[in-house]
Order: structure tokens, then C-alpha cells, then sequence
């Protein structure tokens, strides 16, 4: 179903306002981001999110809301726009499906809950230089 840019049924105003502060009371870590495991300080939610969205026969009712981050929500978001215009789901930039590298070399990954790099075959290859103690024993300061 497309869009048409409005929704008799929609609850707004002050309503609106109590049931969004409810449901992230109630779910203060993203739901995206703890099905995921990727909690991270990013995974606070900010915003109350139709599961089902309206323009598809989702319900105003609590068991349709979900509390997402900023970043599950805009995915979700442009995933169902494109959907509704026939077009595939954009990917994340230069990330999985997660929001973390795709390359396992990133220094980044080492920090990934299970961190640990590993080869396309599943050999371990260790943390990535450059973390955790690189340097430990070099001089402070500007190089002289």
C-alpha cells in the first residue's frame, strides 16, 4: 500500500505524545539493537515506531509500537519507502546489516561484542594492530 500522506486513524497531539513516552519508558534500549546484540551507547531509544506501518494496515495500538535508535529507525524507514516505490532496500554504507564494518580489519570490530578478528574461513587472526597497547612503550609527546 502507498502512502497517501495523512491517516484519519493516526493518534496525535498530546495523546500521541503520552503513548511515545510510555513505550520508551518502558523500552529504553532499541529493540533492533538488542535483538541484534549490538547494544552499545548508541542504542538508546528515541523513537516510538509502528512494528506495522499505518500505510500498511498497522494498528495505533501498543502491541504495534516498538522503541528504536535513531539509526534502526531511519534503516527501517528507508527500507519500507523503498519497498512502497518497488525498489530494492538500501544498504547500510560500508556496514552490515548491524551498523558495524563489513571488513573484519577495521579497527572498530575489535571492540564488537566477540570481538576477535577471523578470515572468511573462521581463523582467528587476533586483535587489529593499532588497539589496545600499540605503542605502550613509545615516547609521550610530540617527536623530537
Amino acid at each position: 500500500m502507498t502512502w497517501t500522506g495523512n491517516s484519519p486513524n493516526r493518534i496525535r497531539g498530546r495523546k500521541w505524545m503520552a503513548i511515545r513516552a510510555e513505550v520508551l519508558r518502558e523500552e529504553p534500549i532499541c529493540r533492533e539493537c538488542k535483538r541484534l546484540g549490538t547494544v552499545s551507547k548508541d542504542s538508546i531509544a528515541v523513537i516510538c515506531d509502528h512494528i506495522v506501518s499505518l500505510a500498511d494496515g498497522g494498528k495505533d495500538e501498543r502491541s504495534n509500537y516498538q522503541a528504536l535508535c535513531k539509526r534502526h529507525h531511519d534503516l527501517k524507514t528507508a527500507a519500507e519507502s523503498a519497498r512502497a516505490q518497488g525498489r530494492a532496500a538500501p544498504k547500510p554504507r560500508g556496514g552490515d546489516e548491524t551498523g558495524w564494518p563489513s571488513d573484519p580489519a577495521h579497527p572498530w570490530n575489535a571492540t564488537r561484542p566477540g570481538a576477535g578478528l577471523s578470515t572468511a574461513k573462521g581463523e582467528s587472526i587476533g586483535k587489529p594492530a593499532g588497539l589496545h597497547g600499540r605503542n605502550a612503550n613509545a615516547k609521550k609527546g610530540p617527536p623530537s
